[in-house]
C-alpha cells in the first residue's frame, strides 16, 4: 500500500490551522484509526450497532428540517467536517462513506450538535449494479459523504437519539 506524503505547502497550511482545528483533525485520525481496528477485530456483523436505530427517510428530514444551529454551531460543523476530509485524505487506507458518517455522528454528537445520518442507494442503476452511500448533515451543514449523496435515493436515518422514537419506522 502506498504511503500518501504530506507535502510542506499541506502541513504549512495545517500549522497555520488553529489549535483548536489541529485537535478537531488528530481527533478525526484517531477515531477514523480506531473504527478500522475494531472493524477488523469484531468484523461487519458488530458494524450495524454502531447506528443506531433506523428510520424511514421522511423522519430523518423532519428531524433535520427541525436541528436550528447557530453561527457558531454552524462553524463549528463545518469545522468537524474538514477535520475528517483532512484526517481521510492522509491516512494510508481508504476510508469509505459509512466510517467517515459514524465518526462525523459522533463528534457532533460529542459537541452538543445534532444531526442525521442517511444511507442512500444509487439512483437509475439496474438492481445487480447498485451502491449505496451514508452520509450526515446538521441542520443546514453538509458534514459527511457530499457531493455525492445528490445521486443517492434515501431509504433510510438515523435521527438524533432523541427524536424520532415515537415514530415507527
Amino acid at each position: 500500500m502506498p504511503v500518501k506524503r504530506i507535502s510542506a505547502k499541506a502541513l504549512g497550511n495545517f500549522l497555520r490551522r488553529s489549535p483548536g482545528e489541529q485537535l478537531l483533525f488528530a481527533e478525526a485520525m484517531i477515531r477514523l484509526v480506531g473504527l478500522r481496528a475494531f472493524l477488523l477485530v469484531y468484523g461487519l456483523k458488530r458494524q450495524p450497532r454502531l447506528y443506531g436505530r433506523a428510520y424511514r427517510p421522511e423522519i430523518g428530514d423532519e428531524a433535520n428540517a427541525a436541528i436550528v444551529l447557530d453561527e457558531d454551531r454552524q462553524q463549528l460543523a463545518r469545522k468537524v467536517a474538514w477535520a475528517i476530509w483532512r484526517a481521510e485524505s492522509l491516512l494510508p487506507f481508504d476510508v469509505v462513506c459509512l466510517p467517515q458518517a459514524l465518526v462525523g455522528r459522533r463528534m457532533l454528537r460529542n459537541r452538543g450538535i445534532p444531526n442525521v445520518m442517511y444511507f442512500g442507494v444509487e439512483k437509475g442503476k439496474p438492481v445487480s449494479e447498485v451502491g449505496t452511500h451514508a452520509w450526515v448533515v446538521a441542520g443546514p451543514v453538509n458534514v459527511t459523504g457530499f457531493p455525492q449523496a445528490a445521486r443517492y435515493t434515501k431509504f433510510a436515518s438515523y435521527p438524533p437519539r432523541d427524536q424520532g422514537r415515537s415514530r415507527r419506522p
